[in-house]
């Protein structure tokens, strides 16, 4: 015989409870265990403004690796490296022959001096716009010495040049034609867009950093770079396995060849690049806001597995970090021998720009050929 089993009002509101308590953290386990941020698909269609001597480098072959292994689009340039730099990116700086087919291009990760409008010609209006910065001081020095400014176009060194007073110092960043129209101060604000006569206007600057806040969905900080990689992950709804890395032209880590500078030169130079200070400043500080956001535990713990993945990379790749000979000459970075056994992704992960630019417009335009053809046939 079966007994009806009487359940009281508060016991049924107690029950009730547990079942729903019990139902959150279910579902708050599944959230913590797979992370996805709530990403439902990976996203490719990607724009990266790369900066001079910001680390891009590194950043650039993360996107050009994983655009290569799924045989995405990217948008190349006619020559060399740089898409119409210092002219304001346009749909006509890329190589005619992708233009001539009909399709999607997933991938902008070239040098290219930032125009929404240029960028809108040929991307899709989902595309995510990323940028990478870094401390100006640091990053001019690097510049300098990168593209032999003491020879190429000051006459001096850096040490020297930083002799001159402050108000003459502004006047050769304003006026003083760049390298090769390209390099000089405040090199981060001119390849946003900012033309050099507006260097040390408040409101154009301030104006700039107000675009490029509506512009750019993320803007990485170089000093913090698997932060930064961390967070384009998150963005770009990727495992955090696709954005390991090996540096790309890092230097060596000495005087011979870096130029030490005093806490007042440094102030001084900060004071030229007065531009990139405010919008480094301002996105550094947005840039702490986003891990804040993320939750520093977890980014903490994020950043760990990352620099893991790194390690395991370089293991899995390098046989051999080499030294340049000659360490007092030019710009030396290290050079990196892979193994003998390398894989494809090894080869990608240090294959230097030019040849991996190279080899994506040989692919693409073979993978392009057959697209049309096929459409031909049908």
């Amino acid at each position: 015989m079966n007994f009806p089993i009487k359940v009281s009002p508060r016991a049924r509101l107690v029950l009730l409870a547990v079942a729903l308590l019990s139902l959150f953290y279910l579902i708050l386990d599944s959230y913590l265990t797979n992370d996805t941020s709530g990403c439902s698909l990976q996203r490719d269609h990607i724009f990266f403004l790369k900066m001079h001597k910001c680390g891009s480098s590194t950043v650039q072959n993360i996107l050009m690796r994983r655009g290569f292994q799924r045989e995405l689009n990217f948008v190349l340039p006619r020559n060399g490296h740089y898409l119409g730099h210092p002219e304001p990116f346009r749909r006509s700086h890329v190589d005619a022959r992708f233009l001539s087919f009909d399709a999607t291009f997933h991938v902008l990760a070239h040098h290219s001096r930032f125009s929404p409008c240029g960028v809108a010609e040929v991307m899709p209006p989902d595309a995510v716009k990323v940028t990478i910065l870094r401390e100006p001081v640091d990053l001019f020095e690097s510049l300098y010495n990168y593209y032999k400014l003491n020879r190429a176009r000051y006459g001096q060194s850096l040490g020297k040049l930083l002799k001159f007073d402050l108000q003459m110092l502004k006047s050769m960043a304003k006026s003083m034609p760049r390298w090769g129209g390209r390099i000089g101060f405040n090199q981060m604000a001119f390849d946003v867009g900012l033309m050099p006569e507006d260097f040390y206007k408040k409101w154009r600057v301030n104006q700039t950093i107000k675009h490029m806040d509506e512009q750019f969905d993320l803007v990485m900080i170089s000093e913090h770079m698997e932060a930064s990689l961390v967070l384009l992950a998150d963005t770009m709804c990727w495992p955090l396995e696709e954005v390991a890395f090996v540096s790309l032209n890092r230097r060596l880590n000495s005087t011979t060849v870096r130029t030490k500078l005093s806490d007042t030169e440094k102030e001084k130079l900060r004071k030229v690049n007065w531009a990139d200070a405010r919008i480094y400043d301002h996105f550094k500080g947005e840039f702490e806001r986003k891990v804040r956001e993320y939750g520093e535990a977890k980014m903490e713990a994020k950043v760990a597995e990352l620099k893991r993945l790194n390690a395991q990379l370089a293991d899995e790749c390098i046989s051999q970090v080499i030294e340049p000979e000659n360490p007092s000459k030019d710009y030396p970075v290290f050079i990196y021998q892979i193994n003998e056994n390398a894989t494809e992704v090894c080869k990608l992960v240090v294959m230097e720009e030019l040849d991996f630019t190279a080899m994506l417009k040989r692919v693409q335009l073979e993978r392009f050929s057959h697209l049309e053809g096929d459409v031909d046939d049908a």
